[in-house]
C-alpha cells in the first residue's frame, strides 16, 4: 500500500513539474512588446501626470474617427489605452526594477 502511495506521489510531482515547465516555456517564448509608447511631446505632455483613468478619458479628443489623428480600423476598442501604450516614465520605471 505504501508503494502505491509513493508511486502516486511521484506521478503528481512529475505532472506538476511538466505543467510548470510548460508554463515557463510559454511565458519565456512570448514575443517582445511592439506597441508604441505614448509619445512625450507637446500634445501628450498634459497626460503624463494624470491618473490613468483620467488620461484615458481624453484620448478620443484627438484619436476619434473625425479628429486630428484617428485610430486605424484595425485598432481594438479604445477604452484602456494606457494598458498597451505605456507612458515613457512608466517604461523607465519598469526597466529600473
Amino acid at each position: 500500500m505504501a508503494e502505491k502511495k509513493k508511486k502516486n506521489l511521484l506521478v503528481y510531482h512529475v505532472f506538476f513539474v511538466l505543467i510548470c515547465g510548460g508554463l515557463f516555456y510559454f511565458l519565456w517564448s512570448a514575443p517582445p512588446e511592439t506597441t508604441p509608447h505614448m509619445p512625450r511631446n507637446h500634445n501628450h505632455e498634459r497626460f503624463m501626470d494624470m491618473d490613468r483613468k483620467q488620461a484615458e478619458g481624453n484620448c478620443l479628443e484627438c484619436h476619434a474617427a473625425d479628429k486630428v489623428k484617428p485610430l486605424p480600423d484595425t485598432h481594438p476598442k479604445p477604452y484602456r489605452c494606457l494598458f498597451c501604450h505605456k507612458r515613457v516614465d512608466q517604461v523607465r520605471q519598469l526597466e529600473k526594477e
